[in-house]
């Protein structure tokens, strides 16, 4: 069996979206929409670590504390560049594969992200020249390769 080292679920949120601000925290069945996904994400029996990745501008702040109380981990970073977060993230938390899942996605859950990981461990261990990823809905997985490289597939 072909060994993705510690997988780890990455969800990108911020308070800034240009179209609806602050759609994080607009409620959903009673919720912050960002908990009602954390929560939702957490019956993952393949995550090892899940973590919010933000900025770190001051209005951010809110969604660490609120993925804090979620018992979720948080790191932040430069506010224009996703990708570095991402990355940024998984070298922080020492995570080998990622499934990246976008905040405003609040229907992403734990059954989702299993199929995901799941997928590319079935690729890595059947294809091991295709293994550098495998998408499944919004969701996407990534992992370093051989070299400790990062590679994705979006």
């Amino acid at each position: 069996m072909n060994d993705l080292g510690r997988v780890g679920v990455i969800v990108a949120a911020r308070m800034g979206s240009s179209r609806l601000p602050g759609k994080a925290l607009k409620p959903l069945h009673g919720i912050p929409m960002l908990a009602f996904l954390l929560r939702r994400i957490q019956s993952s029996n393949s995550a090892d670590e899940i973590v919010l990745c933000t900025s770190v501008r001051t209005d951010d702040t809110v969604l660490a504390e609120l993925a804090n109380t979620e018992g979720v981990g948080v790191y932040r970073g430069a506010l224009d560049d996703v990708a570095d977060r991402y990355v940024s993230t998984a070298r922080e938390y020492k995570i080998d594969t990622v499934v990246r899942i976008t905040g405003d996605c609040p229907f992403v859950d734990g059954e989702l992200i299993d199929h995901c990981v799941s997928g590319i461990r079935d690729t890595a261990e059947n294809h091991p020249e295709r293994s550098k990823g495998h998408v499944i809905r919004r969701g996407s997985c990534f992992r370093r390769g051989p070299d400790r490289a990062w590679t994705y597939r979006a």
